[in-house]
Protein backbone atom coordinates (compact mmCIF):
# COMPACT_ATOMS: atom_id res chain seq x y z
CA UNK A 1 0.00 0.00 0.00
CA UNK A 2 1.38 3.38 -0.97
CA UNK A 3 1.62 6.40 1.27
CA UNK A 4 -1.03 8.11 -0.80
CA UNK A 5 -3.53 5.28 -0.40
CA UNK A 6 -2.79 5.10 3.33
CA UNK A 7 -3.42 8.81 3.59
CA UNK A 8 -6.73 8.43 1.76
CA UNK A 9 -7.71 5.60 4.09
CA UNK A 10 -7.39 7.90 7.09
CA UNK A 11 -11.06 8.74 6.69
CA UNK A 12 -12.51 12.02 7.78
CA UNK A 13 -10.19 12.67 10.69
CA UNK A 14 -9.65 16.29 11.58
CA UNK A 15 -5.96 15.40 11.66
CA UNK A 16 -5.73 14.66 7.92
CA UNK A 17 -3.41 17.62 7.30
CA UNK A 18 -1.14 16.52 10.14
CA UNK A 19 -1.04 13.00 8.72
CA UNK A 20 -0.22 14.39 5.29
CA UNK A 21 2.62 16.47 6.72
CA UNK A 22 3.98 13.55 8.73
CA UNK A 23 3.93 11.21 5.76
CA UNK A 24 5.86 13.81 3.77
CA UNK A 25 8.47 14.18 6.53
CA UNK A 26 8.84 10.40 6.81
CA UNK A 27 9.07 9.77 3.08
CA UNK A 28 11.57 12.57 2.46
CA UNK A 29 13.81 11.44 5.29
CA UNK A 30 13.68 7.78 4.34
CA UNK A 31 14.60 8.58 0.74
CA UNK A 32 17.40 10.87 1.88
CA UNK A 33 18.87 8.23 4.19
CA UNK A 34 18.82 5.63 1.41
CA UNK A 35 20.20 8.09 -1.13
CA UNK A 36 23.15 9.13 0.98
CA UNK A 37 23.98 5.60 2.16
CA UNK A 38 23.96 4.45 -1.46
CA UNK A 39 25.90 7.37 -2.94
CA UNK A 40 28.48 7.35 -0.16
CA UNK A 41 29.06 3.64 -0.75
CA UNK A 42 29.64 4.41 -4.44
CA UNK A 43 32.06 7.16 -3.42
CA UNK A 44 33.93 4.79 -1.09
CA UNK A 45 34.32 2.20 -3.84
CA UNK A 46 35.61 4.83 -6.29
CA UNK A 47 38.16 5.97 -3.70
CA UNK A 48 39.31 2.40 -3.09
CA UNK A 49 39.58 1.74 -6.82
CA UNK A 50 41.49 4.96 -7.40
CA UNK A 51 43.91 4.12 -4.57
CA UNK A 52 44.59 0.71 -6.12
CA UNK A 53 45.01 2.13 -9.62
CA UNK A 54 47.43 4.83 -8.48
CA UNK A 55 49.48 2.21 -6.66
CA UNK A 56 49.57 -0.16 -9.63
CA UNK A 57 50.77 2.55 -11.98
CA UNK A 58 54.09 2.14 -10.20
CA UNK A 59 53.97 -1.65 -10.53
CA UNK A 60 53.25 -2.65 -14.14
CA UNK A 61 53.70 -6.42 -13.61
CA UNK A 62 50.22 -8.07 -14.03
CA UNK A 63 51.12 -11.19 -12.04
CA UNK A 64 52.52 -9.12 -9.18
CA UNK A 65 49.40 -6.96 -9.17
CA UNK A 66 47.14 -10.01 -8.97
CA UNK A 67 49.12 -11.31 -6.01
CA UNK A 68 48.85 -7.94 -4.28
CA UNK A 69 45.08 -7.82 -4.85
CA UNK A 70 44.74 -11.32 -3.41
CA UNK A 71 46.78 -10.40 -0.34
CA UNK A 72 44.98 -7.08 0.19
CA UNK A 73 41.61 -8.80 -0.17
CA UNK A 74 42.44 -11.38 2.49
CA UNK A 75 43.47 -8.72 5.00
CA UNK A 76 40.55 -6.38 4.32
CA UNK A 77 38.19 -9.32 4.67
CA UNK A 78 39.52 -10.06 8.15
CA UNK A 79 38.83 -6.53 9.33
CA UNK A 80 35.88 -5.31 7.28
CA UNK A 81 33.86 -8.30 6.18
CA UNK A 82 33.55 -10.70 3.29
CA UNK A 83 32.64 -8.12 0.62
CA UNK A 84 36.27 -7.31 -0.15
CA UNK A 85 36.95 -10.31 -2.38
CA UNK A 86 39.49 -10.16 -5.19
CA UNK A 87 36.63 -10.00 -7.69
CA UNK A 88 35.04 -7.03 -5.97
CA UNK A 89 38.34 -5.19 -5.64
CA UNK A 90 38.87 -5.65 -9.37
CA UNK A 91 35.41 -4.15 -9.93
CA UNK A 92 36.21 -1.04 -7.88
CA UNK A 93 39.39 -0.71 -9.95
CA UNK A 94 37.36 -0.90 -13.15
CA UNK A 95 34.96 1.71 -11.83
CA UNK A 96 37.76 4.17 -11.13
CA UNK A 97 39.41 3.38 -14.46
CA UNK A 98 36.22 3.97 -16.45
CA UNK A 99 35.38 7.19 -14.57
CA UNK A 100 38.80 8.64 -13.72
CA UNK A 101 37.59 12.20 -13.07
CA UNK A 102 35.55 12.07 -9.90
CA UNK A 103 34.71 15.78 -10.08
CA UNK A 104 32.58 15.00 -13.15
CA UNK A 105 31.07 11.85 -11.69
CA UNK A 106 30.24 13.63 -8.44
CA UNK A 107 27.52 15.65 -10.16
CA UNK A 108 25.58 12.45 -10.75
CA UNK A 109 26.57 10.41 -7.71
CA UNK A 110 23.35 10.94 -5.76
CA UNK A 111 21.34 9.48 -8.66
CA UNK A 112 23.31 6.22 -8.70
CA UNK A 113 23.64 3.00 -6.78
CA UNK A 114 26.47 0.48 -6.83
CA UNK A 115 24.16 -2.05 -8.49
CA UNK A 116 23.66 0.36 -11.41
CA UNK A 117 27.40 1.05 -11.57
CA UNK A 118 28.13 -2.68 -11.80
CA UNK A 119 25.98 -2.87 -14.95
CA UNK A 120 27.59 0.17 -16.56
CA UNK A 121 31.23 -0.82 -15.98
CA UNK A 122 30.65 -4.05 -17.93
CA UNK A 123 30.17 -1.97 -21.07
CA UNK A 124 33.48 -1.88 -22.95
CA UNK A 125 33.04 1.30 -24.97
CA UNK A 126 33.66 4.60 -23.16
CA UNK A 127 31.08 6.52 -25.18
CA UNK A 128 28.50 3.81 -24.54
CA UNK A 129 29.18 3.87 -20.80
CA UNK A 130 28.53 7.61 -20.71
CA UNK A 131 25.36 7.05 -22.74
CA UNK A 132 23.97 4.43 -20.32
CA UNK A 133 24.99 6.41 -17.25
CA UNK A 134 23.01 9.43 -18.38
CA UNK A 135 20.17 7.35 -19.83
CA UNK A 136 19.75 5.74 -16.41
CA UNK A 137 19.54 9.14 -14.72
CA UNK A 138 17.33 10.84 -17.31
CA UNK A 139 14.78 8.03 -17.38
CA UNK A 140 15.15 6.90 -13.75
CA UNK A 141 15.87 3.32 -14.82
CA UNK A 142 15.78 0.45 -12.35
CA UNK A 143 18.71 -1.98 -12.36
CA UNK A 144 16.63 -4.44 -14.41
CA UNK A 145 15.63 -1.84 -16.98
CA UNK A 146 19.23 -0.68 -17.28
CA UNK A 147 20.28 -4.30 -17.84
CA UNK A 148 17.69 -4.55 -20.60
CA UNK A 149 18.82 -1.31 -22.22
CA UNK A 150 22.40 -2.61 -22.33
CA UNK A 151 21.31 -6.07 -23.51
CA UNK A 152 19.25 -4.54 -26.34
CA UNK A 153 22.28 -2.39 -27.22
CA UNK A 154 20.27 0.81 -27.26
CA UNK A 155 23.49 2.79 -27.70
CA UNK A 156 24.53 0.77 -30.75
CA UNK A 157 21.07 0.86 -32.30
CA UNK A 158 20.97 4.61 -32.06
CA UNK A 159 24.48 5.13 -33.34
CA UNK A 160 24.41 2.57 -36.16
CA UNK A 161 21.44 4.09 -37.95
CA UNK A 162 22.02 5.82 -41.29
CA UNK A 163 18.66 7.58 -41.48
CA UNK A 164 19.05 11.29 -42.07
CA UNK A 165 16.58 13.96 -41.14
CA UNK A 166 17.15 17.63 -41.94
CA UNK A 167 20.84 16.99 -42.34
CA UNK A 168 21.21 15.19 -39.01
CA UNK A 169 21.40 11.49 -38.43
CA UNK A 170 19.33 9.70 -35.81
CA UNK A 171 22.64 8.84 -34.17
CA UNK A 172 23.30 12.46 -33.38
CA UNK A 173 19.77 13.08 -32.15
CA UNK A 174 19.91 10.21 -29.65
CA UNK A 175 23.40 11.17 -28.52
CA UNK A 176 22.37 14.77 -27.97
CA UNK A 177 19.28 13.76 -26.01
CA UNK A 178 21.21 11.74 -23.46
CA UNK A 179 24.65 13.34 -23.43
CA UNK A 180 23.41 16.50 -21.74
CA UNK A 181 20.88 16.31 -18.93
CA UNK A 182 19.30 19.73 -19.03
CA UNK A 183 18.38 20.07 -15.36
CA UNK A 184 19.10 17.83 -12.38
CA UNK A 185 15.78 18.62 -10.76
CA UNK A 186 14.17 17.41 -7.57
CA UNK A 187 11.60 15.56 -9.68
CA UNK A 188 14.43 13.74 -11.44
CA UNK A 189 15.98 12.92 -8.08
CA UNK A 190 12.69 11.50 -6.79
CA UNK A 191 12.27 9.43 -9.95
CA UNK A 192 15.73 7.92 -9.45
CA UNK A 193 15.02 7.36 -5.76
CA UNK A 194 12.09 5.14 -6.71
CA UNK A 195 14.39 3.06 -8.92
CA UNK A 196 17.14 2.79 -6.31
CA UNK A 197 17.67 -0.60 -4.62
CA UNK A 198 17.35 -0.20 -0.87
CA UNK A 199 20.93 -0.27 0.52
CA UNK A 200 19.53 -1.27 3.91
CA UNK A 201 18.22 -4.55 2.55
CA UNK A 202 20.12 -7.57 1.29
CA UNK A 203 22.60 -7.93 -0.26
CA UNK A 204 24.13 -4.55 0.50
CA UNK A 205 22.91 -4.22 4.07
CA UNK A 206 25.46 -6.87 5.03
CA UNK A 207 28.14 -4.80 3.27
CA UNK A 208 27.15 -1.61 5.10
CA UNK A 209 26.80 -3.49 8.37
CA UNK A 210 30.23 -5.15 8.22
CA UNK A 211 31.96 -1.92 7.21
CA UNK A 212 30.14 0.01 9.92
CA UNK A 213 31.41 -2.22 12.71
CA UNK A 214 34.73 -1.27 14.31
CA UNK A 215 37.48 -3.38 12.68
CA UNK A 216 38.99 -6.26 14.55
CA UNK A 217 42.46 -4.91 13.70
CA UNK A 218 44.04 -8.28 13.06
CA UNK A 219 47.70 -8.41 12.22
CA UNK A 220 48.43 -8.15 8.52
CA UNK A 221 51.11 -10.11 6.74
CA UNK A 222 50.80 -7.80 3.73
CA UNK A 223 54.13 -6.54 2.47
CA UNK A 224 52.37 -3.61 0.83
CA UNK A 225 51.37 -2.11 4.13
CA UNK A 226 51.25 1.44 2.77
CA UNK A 227 48.57 0.51 0.26
CA UNK A 228 46.65 -1.52 2.82
CA UNK A 229 46.74 1.34 5.31
CA UNK A 230 45.52 3.84 2.69
CA UNK A 231 42.55 1.61 1.85
CA UNK A 232 41.75 1.19 5.55
CA UNK A 233 41.79 4.96 6.04
CA UNK A 234 39.16 5.38 3.30
CA UNK A 235 36.98 2.71 4.92
CA UNK A 236 37.43 4.18 8.40
CA UNK A 237 36.48 7.65 7.18
CA UNK A 238 33.40 6.25 5.45
CA UNK A 239 32.44 4.26 8.55
CA UNK A 240 32.73 7.20 10.90
CA UNK A 241 31.05 9.82 8.71
CA UNK A 242 28.28 7.52 7.54
CA UNK A 243 27.44 6.38 11.06
CA UNK A 244 27.28 9.92 12.44
CA UNK A 245 25.31 11.25 9.50
CA UNK A 246 22.73 8.47 9.56
CA UNK A 247 22.41 8.70 13.34
CA UNK A 248 21.95 12.48 13.29
CA UNK A 249 19.35 12.45 10.57
CA UNK A 250 17.38 9.62 12.11
CA UNK A 251 17.22 11.63 15.33
CA UNK A 252 16.22 14.73 13.40
CA UNK A 253 13.43 12.77 11.73
CA UNK A 254 12.03 12.07 15.18
CA UNK A 255 12.49 15.72 16.18
CA UNK A 256 10.69 16.93 13.03
CA UNK A 257 7.76 14.61 13.72
CA UNK A 258 7.63 15.75 17.33
CA UNK A 259 7.87 19.39 16.27
CA UNK A 260 4.97 19.00 13.84
CA UNK A 261 2.85 17.26 16.48
CA UNK A 262 3.67 19.95 19.03
CA UNK A 263 2.11 22.52 16.73
CA UNK A 264 -1.22 20.74 17.24
CA UNK A 265 -0.98 19.24 20.73
CA UNK A 266 0.51 20.51 23.98
CA UNK A 267 2.48 18.23 26.29
CA UNK A 268 1.22 20.23 29.26
CA UNK A 269 -1.81 17.98 29.18
CA UNK A 270 -1.23 15.45 31.98
CA UNK A 271 -3.22 12.88 30.06
CA UNK A 272 -1.12 13.24 26.93
CA UNK A 273 -0.52 9.47 26.66
CA UNK A 274 -4.27 9.04 26.36
CA UNK A 275 -4.82 12.04 24.12
CA UNK A 276 -7.29 10.89 21.43
CA UNK A 277 -5.52 12.87 18.70
CA UNK A 278 -2.17 11.21 19.44
CA UNK A 279 -3.86 7.83 19.56
CA UNK A 280 -5.52 8.36 16.17
CA UNK A 281 -2.28 9.56 14.61
CA UNK A 282 -0.34 6.64 16.08
CA UNK A 283 -2.92 4.19 14.72
CA UNK A 284 -2.54 5.68 11.23
CA UNK A 285 1.23 5.88 11.28
CA UNK A 286 1.67 2.36 12.62
CA UNK A 287 0.03 1.03 9.46
CA UNK A 288 3.09 2.48 7.79
CA UNK A 289 5.80 1.78 10.37
CA UNK A 290 5.65 0.22 13.83
CA UNK A 291 8.17 2.79 15.09
CA UNK A 292 5.40 5.35 15.39
CA UNK A 293 3.60 4.01 18.41
CA UNK A 294 1.72 6.20 20.88
CA UNK A 295 4.70 6.00 23.25
CA UNK A 296 7.22 6.90 20.56
CA UNK A 297 5.18 9.87 19.33
CA UNK A 298 5.08 11.19 22.89
CA UNK A 299 8.86 10.82 23.15
CA UNK A 300 9.30 12.67 19.86
CA UNK A 301 7.11 15.49 21.14
CA UNK A 302 9.10 15.66 24.38
CA UNK A 303 12.32 15.86 22.35
CA UNK A 304 10.96 18.71 20.21
CA UNK A 305 9.53 20.64 23.15
CA UNK A 306 12.62 20.18 25.33
CA UNK A 307 14.89 21.43 22.50
CA UNK A 308 12.58 23.62 20.39
CA UNK A 309 15.09 25.15 17.97
CA UNK A 310 16.64 23.25 15.06
CA UNK A 311 20.16 24.33 16.03
CA UNK A 312 19.95 22.85 19.52
CA UNK A 313 18.13 19.74 18.29
CA UNK A 314 20.86 19.24 15.68
CA UNK A 315 23.61 19.37 18.29
CA UNK A 316 21.82 16.77 20.38
CA UNK A 317 21.04 14.63 17.33
CA UNK A 318 24.64 14.62 16.20
CA UNK A 319 25.99 13.86 19.67
CA UNK A 320 24.03 10.85 20.94
CA UNK A 321 21.84 8.01 19.71
CA UNK A 322 18.05 7.79 19.82
CA UNK A 323 18.27 5.25 22.66
CA UNK A 324 20.15 7.87 24.68
CA UNK A 325 17.53 10.50 23.88
CA UNK A 326 14.71 8.19 24.99
CA UNK A 327 16.35 7.83 28.41
CA UNK A 328 17.16 11.53 28.72
CA UNK A 329 13.55 12.54 28.05
CA UNK A 330 12.68 11.19 31.51
CA UNK A 331 14.71 14.05 33.01
CA UNK A 332 12.73 17.16 33.81
CA UNK A 333 15.52 19.72 33.61
CA UNK A 334 17.22 20.75 30.36
CA UNK A 335 20.55 21.28 32.13
CA UNK A 336 20.35 17.73 33.47
CA UNK A 337 19.91 16.51 29.90
CA UNK A 338 22.89 18.51 28.70
CA UNK A 339 25.03 17.24 31.57
CA UNK A 340 24.38 13.61 30.66
CA UNK A 341 24.79 14.30 26.94
CA UNK A 342 28.24 15.72 27.63
CA UNK A 343 28.99 12.68 29.80
CA UNK A 344 27.88 10.30 27.04
CA UNK A 345 30.05 12.11 24.47
CA UNK A 346 33.14 12.34 26.63
CA UNK A 347 33.08 8.80 27.99
CA UNK A 348 31.60 6.98 25.01
CA UNK A 349 28.69 5.56 26.98
CA UNK A 350 26.20 3.14 25.52
CA UNK A 351 22.47 3.61 26.01
CA UNK A 352 22.29 1.72 29.31
CA UNK A 353 25.07 3.64 31.05
CA UNK A 354 23.18 6.97 31.43
CA UNK A 355 20.25 5.05 32.87
CA UNK A 356 22.54 3.63 35.57
CA UNK A 357 24.00 7.06 36.32
CA UNK A 358 20.56 8.64 36.54
CA UNK A 359 19.18 5.87 38.75
CA UNK A 360 22.10 6.37 41.17
CA UNK A 361 21.59 10.12 41.13
CA UNK A 362 25.19 10.32 39.95
CA UNK A 363 27.63 11.75 42.50
CA UNK A 364 29.47 13.24 39.56
CA UNK A 365 26.27 15.09 38.70
CA UNK A 366 25.87 16.44 42.23
CA UNK A 367 29.39 17.84 42.56
CA UNK A 368 29.69 19.28 39.06
CA UNK A 369 26.99 21.94 38.95
CA UNK A 370 29.52 24.48 37.69
CA UNK A 371 30.69 22.02 35.02
CA UNK A 372 27.08 21.66 33.87
CA UNK A 373 26.85 25.39 33.36
CA UNK A 374 30.15 25.53 31.47
CA UNK A 375 29.16 22.58 29.30
CA UNK A 376 25.88 24.20 28.40
CA UNK A 377 27.61 27.49 27.57
CA UNK A 378 30.24 25.63 25.52
CA UNK A 379 27.57 23.90 23.48
CA UNK A 380 25.81 27.23 22.90
CA UNK A 381 29.12 28.77 21.80
CA UNK A 382 29.50 25.91 19.37
CA UNK A 383 26.57 27.27 17.41
CA UNK A 384 28.85 30.01 16.14
CA UNK A 385 30.82 27.47 14.12
CA UNK A 386 28.69 26.39 11.18
CA UNK A 387 29.22 22.81 10.03
CA UNK A 388 27.26 22.04 6.87
CA UNK A 389 26.48 18.37 6.47
CA UNK A 390 24.12 18.51 3.52
CA UNK A 391 25.01 15.80 1.03
CA UNK A 392 25.30 16.37 -2.71
CA UNK A 393 22.94 19.32 -2.72
CA UNK A 394 20.22 17.40 -0.87
CA UNK A 395 17.70 20.10 0.05
CA UNK A 396 15.70 18.36 2.80
CA UNK A 397 18.54 17.40 5.12
CA UNK A 398 19.92 20.01 7.48
CA UNK A 399 22.37 19.46 10.31
CA UNK A 400 23.01 22.36 12.62
CA UNK A 401 26.22 23.33 14.36
CA UNK A 402 28.43 21.91 17.06
CA UNK A 403 31.77 22.76 18.59
CA UNK A 404 33.82 19.82 17.37
CA UNK A 405 36.94 21.15 19.08
CA UNK A 406 35.38 20.20 22.42
CA UNK A 407 34.42 16.66 21.62
CA UNK A 408 35.84 15.36 18.34
CA UNK A 409 38.44 13.20 20.07
CA UNK A 410 35.96 11.74 22.53
CA UNK A 411 32.64 11.61 20.71
CA UNK A 412 31.30 8.11 20.37
CA UNK A 413 28.16 7.08 18.53
CA UNK A 414 27.00 3.44 18.72
CA UNK A 415 26.68 1.68 15.37
CA UNK A 416 23.42 3.08 13.97
CA UNK A 417 22.88 -0.03 11.85
CA UNK A 418 22.48 -2.04 15.05
CA UNK A 419 19.78 0.34 16.28
CA UNK A 420 16.48 -1.54 16.03
CA UNK A 421 14.46 1.66 15.62
CA UNK A 422 16.64 2.65 12.67
CA UNK A 423 16.54 -0.82 11.09
CA UNK A 424 12.75 -0.92 11.26
CA UNK A 425 12.53 2.52 9.66
CA UNK A 426 14.95 2.13 6.73
CA UNK A 427 14.06 -1.45 5.83
CA UNK A 428 10.66 -0.40 4.48
CA UNK A 429 10.07 -0.63 0.71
Amino acid sequence: MTLESKKQNSGNLAEDQVITDLYKIIENKRNALKRVASSELVTLFWNLGNELNEFFKKSPEPQTNRNIIYSISANLGKNYGSYFTTKNLVQVQQFSNHFPDFSILQEYIRFLSWEHILQIIRVKNHEARQFYLKLKIEQGLSVKNLQNAIAFMMHDQGFDTTIHEKGKTTRRKIAQKVSQISHLSLDLLNRNDRARPNPFKKPFFSVLSSISKPPRLTETSNNNFGLYKALCLHIEKFRDQQNRWLNANFNLLNWEIGNRLSQEISLTNEKIHNDPTIQKLAAQLQKYDKNFSNKQLNLMMKFAERFPTLNIASVISYSVGWEHIIILMDLHDKNDCLFYINTVMEKGLNANDPRKLISKNSIEHQINAEYQKKSFLSMKQGYKKKITLTKSGQPVITIGTIDFELTKEKMFIPNILENQYFQDFVAKK
